[in-house]
């Protein structure tokens, strides 16, 4: 588990897609659009990595949230109070990655939160093995090269043309 400290708070970090409920919540509040339930529900399960950050603790005076939650007025699912920010990373996992929804709540922007979300973002995109097509490719003599400065994959015939 990995833990971040501030001045006031101390955060963990979660590798996981929020609630629909969550979603919405750090939307509103952190300043992106809305999206529907019903888009909600289809969208987020087709992330391609999430990354979530909780308010662990905080010290005596602070608010892990500062927001107010919607009072229950059905049986719709609530927000969780830990998650404070939000990272996606939306695509087809391999050769097109697209970081959207980066969205903290006020009281924890300017914190460096925001800068923590891009780098575990970042390092999932800079792994250095392509995600499940690359073992596939290695299986047929594919290779990895970062040729013309793009990193993939890529096949050398061997003897083909030389007499």
């Amino acid at each position: 588990m990995v833990a971040l400290i501030t001045k006031y708070n101390v955060y963990t970090l979660s590798h996981s897609i929020p609630s629909t409920a969550t979603y919405r919540h750090l939307c509103r509040s952190g300043g992106l659009s809305d999206k529907s339930p019903s888009a909600c529900a289809i969208g987020l399960p087709r992330s391609v990595f999430c990354v979530q950050i909780l308010a662990a603790s905080c010290m005596p005076g602070t608010d892990v949230t500062s927001t107010e939650f919607p009072e229950p007025d059905s049986i719709e699912e609530q927000p969780d109070p830990r998650v404070v920010g939000m990272g996606r990373i939306i695509g087809d996992g391999t050769l097109f990655l697209q970081i959207v929804d980066i969205v903290l709540l006020p009281a924890h922007q300017h914190l460096g939160l925001g800068k923590f979300i891009m780098w575990e973002l970042m390092l999932w995109i800079e792994a250095p093995c392509p995600r499940v097509a690359g073992r596939l490719y290695e299986r047929f003599g594919f290779g990895f090269t970062e040729a013309s400065g793009s990193r993939g994959m890529a096949y050398t015939v061997r003897g083909k043309g030389k007499e």
